[in-house]
């Protein structure tokens, strides 16, 4: 089924995805928020399978702390920002420099808890421009995937970024969480990574004027920099004068990115802009508001942001870091035809 950016069309696959008796239920109800709690109560988490989550974060982190006393592993994604769906992974960070020593220690940790964990195996994942370690294994007692990542990258920055935002506005949480629950029905959706539909989403909300971009809460701070990006940012009182309704949003986001320009262009968070694709292929023409990024590439070792994926989305802090560089042909093109 296609949807051509209607908010009804996005609720018409949701009702199908769920079966008879939740269509039923939404039978019931007319008004479109209502059905939209309908949706996510069945497809979101309540208040016990959260607290089950956070007891996955907190066994790994005792596992490791009790012998690795300096250790500090942070929740990131849906379990800090509170927008995880059924079945959702649980992501974990440990804060250092990519070091394949600091992560096989942590792995000998887990492969030693076996009353607690199993499937302890050795990845790797893209949290940057750089790969990035990661361990993927099961937590026995609630049956959750896990991975934990070994980044100096800016993973727990973007967590919080997206808490702000959260709070800035109600109809934010409920908007991404029904774009969430749409992708995860397309094929192969494993792929598309909840950190790139949330910036899609506040990408858009930029546009409508009812969020700041991070470059505003950057404004008069001092910098913080986290691997050669500043991660600082105020959590600044935003009110919007945008009325739009729920249902005029996601309606909105669809017919938005329905006609989008992908192929040629730069979607920058960092400022809510577009750019040609072009403009970040010549450090001459580089706008000044990347600066930091047109510092790092005069570095002998630096990586520039992928220009050439099907999808370019710049990360909120990470300037040379294209969020959608793991999403296949295959899985864009799909995204791309069901807008």
């Amino acid at each position: 089924m296609k949807l051509k950016g209607t908010s009804v069309a996005v609720l018409a696959l949701v009702l199908v995805c769920l079966g008879k008796w939740e269509y039923c239920k939404l039978l019931l109800v007319r008004d479109f928020e209502a059905q939209a709690r309908v949706v996510l109560a069945e497809q979101g988490l309540g208040p016990a399978e959260y607290a089950a989550l956070g007891q996955v974060y907190d066994d790994v982190r005792h596992t490791l702390t009790r012998a690795w006393l300096d250790v500090e592993v942070f929740p990131i994604g849906s379990l800090f920002t509170r927008l995880a769906l059924k079945n959702c992974d649980v992501d974990l960070v440990v804060n250092v420099n990519d070091d394949s020593e600091v992560s096989e220690r942590a792995r000998v940790l887990l492969l030693r808890s076996r009353a607690r964990y199993r499937r302890v195996a050795r990845g790797g994942s893209r949290a940057g421009a750089r790969p990035t370690l990661v361990l993927h294994f099961t937590h026995i007692a609630s049956g959750r995937k896990c991975d934990l990542s070994f980044s100096s990258q800016t993973s727990v920055e973007n967590s919080l970024l997206l808490t702000y935002y959260l709070k800035l506005d109600e109809r934010i949480k409920p908007l991404i969480s029904l774009v969430k629950v749409w992708i995860n029905h397309l094929d192969n959706s494993k792929h598309f990574r909840s950190h790139i539909l949330c910036l899609l989403v506040i990408f858009y909300l930029e546009q409508k004027h009812i969020v700041p971009p991070p470059i505003v809460l950057q404004e008069n701070l001092s910098d913080n920099y986290r691997n050669g990006w500043d991660t600082n940012f105020n959590m600044i009182p935003f009110k919007s004068n945008n009325t739009e309704s729920l249902y005029q949003l996601l309606g909105g986001f669809f017919k938005y990115y329905s006609i989008f320009n992908f192929r040629d262009n730069v979607l920058a968070v960092r400022n809510g802009k577009t750019y040609h694709r072009s403009v970040f292929r010549n450090i001459s023409t580089i706008p000044e508001e990347f600066s930091d990024y047109k510092d790092y590439l005069k570095r002998p070792d630096s990586t520039p942001l992928n220009l050439d994926k099907d999808l370019c989305i710049q990360d909120a802090f990470g300037q040379n870091y294209n969020i959608a560089d793991t999403v296949p042909s295959d899985l864009a093109a799909d995204f791309l035809s069901h807008l």
